[in-house]
């Protein structure tokens, strides 16, 4: 290789991160690998410095434990295909990816088959819960959008600080070359992570750090019109369900919240992120009519 370039090589607890950067310090490529030896290209993903993936992961890693596809399609994980997505052929989806330990168990490959032949478009993942901080956080990032190639992908908040979230992508200069935006969720909790509150989004400064709205998750008197004007420029994505005192995840017409106001806003906004419906298992019909209704709103 031509003497302009230096290479780094870097050994994660989930894959082989390998830095490539030119004579004027610029990142050209970044590779990770996810084989044990780090030499099987085909578990690869390799992006360069535009943040474009130029090589996704073929295939899975190869583990101690194998999983299977059977004939009923059930792809690792007793993860039924038929039951969790036949209803969604020809639609965009949010797939909820298992624990991080568990991610390298399924069949993405098999996965993303299914999802080809039912033309099932993968809009948004959501990650599983990772610390920003840890050695792992990149790779799993790039094990996602190696496979599934997403702009977008939805995170749970760990413990920290904000300012010390803000330095981290502030200072990583690999971040920005994986081409993706991440959407940290507010959730229904007050403790010591980072984000507790959908304004503390607005203190990180990164163009590829956002929010996931997850409207249930906000307090039942919440200024849902102020709330939306104050964090607009952050809001890559809103989980779209109402709650009535205790209960959550209800069909956005029901409930206590005036969600259909937050619609009203968003659209007149001209929000043009991604909207997901998240109802509780019972509503499941209801959530293929709203699904219908909300498009029909948005067009």
């Amino acid at each position: 290789m031509d003497s302009s370039y230096c290479i780094q090589n870097r050994k994660l607890p989930n894959a082989l991160e390998t830095i490539i950067y030119s004579q004027d310090n610029t990142i050209n490529f970044v590779k990770y690998n996810f084989s044990v030896d780090g030499n099987n290209s085909d578990i690869a993903v390799i992006f360069n410095g535009k943040g474009n993936v130029i090589y996704p992961i073929a295939t899975n890693p190869s583990l101690r434990r194998k999983s299977k596809v059977l004939a009923n399609r059930r792809i690792g994980l007793d993860l039924d295909y038929y039951k969790t997505f036949n209803d969604l052929k020809g639609e965009s989806v949010h797939l909820l990816l298992p624990r991080e330990r568990e991610l390298y168990q399924i069949e993405h490959k098999v996965l993303r088959k299914y999802f080809k032949e039912d033309g099932i478009d993968v809009r948004l993942v959501h990650a599983p819960y990772i610390d920003v901080q840890k050695d792992e956080f990149l790779g799993v990032i790039a094990y996602i959008r190696g496979n599934y190639g997403v702009d977008t992908i939805t995170l749970h908040p760990a413990k920290g600080t904000v300012s010390v979230i803000n330095e981290y992508f502030e200072k990583n200069k690999v971040f920005p070359c994986l081409g993706v935006r991440l959407a940290f969720e507010n959730l229904d909790v007050t403790d010591d992570r980072w984000l507790n509150y959908p304004e503390q989004i607005m203190d990180i400064s990164s163009p590829q750090v956002g929010l996931t709205l997850d409207v249930s998750h906000l307090n039942q008197d919440s200024d849902l019109f102020d709330l939306v004007e104050r964090i607009f420029q952050k809001l890559f994505v809103v989980q779209i369900s109402n709650k009535s005192g205790n209960r959550k995840d209800l069909p956005y017409r029901e409930g206590e919240m005036n969600v259909q106001g937050l619609l009203s806003v968003l659209k007149s906004n001209g929000y043009n992120g991604d909207l997901v419906l998240e109802y509780a298992p019972e509503f499941k019909e209801q959530e293929i009519d709203d699904l219908k209704r909300l498009q029909d709103f948005f067009s």
